[in-house]
């Protein structure tokens, strides 16, 4: 019998982190617990940042694009806050 490992969230984001930090992306890391009563509820927990991507639709097009990621991360079984769901809507 196979037995699954389940991560915790903190060890699947490093794993996200290590991964977008090697292929350049620059993350920032959302730390909820410092967050003060005017932070942006819901907010994602990694956002990253590219520079120059370019768009394989359009490979004609010598021009790179800057393009954001916003990245919450959720252990199987767990699901989103309702301001977390919120917060996506709005973006």
């Amino acid at each position: 019998m196979t037995k699954h490992i389940i991560l915790k969230e903190s060890e699947i984001q490093r794993q996200i982190i290590d991964y977008l930090r090697l292929k350049g992306w620059f993350v920032v890391i959302n730390e909820t617990y410092s967050q003060t009563v005017y932070a942006t509820k819901g907010i994602p927990d990694l956002i990253a940042v590219k520079k120059h991507v370019m768009f394989p639709t359009h490979p004609h097009l010598n021009t790179s694009y800057p393009r954001t990621l916003w990245i919450e991360v959720k252990r199987v079984g767990t699901d989103q806050s309702e301001n977390q769901r919120i917060f996506q809507e709005n973006l």
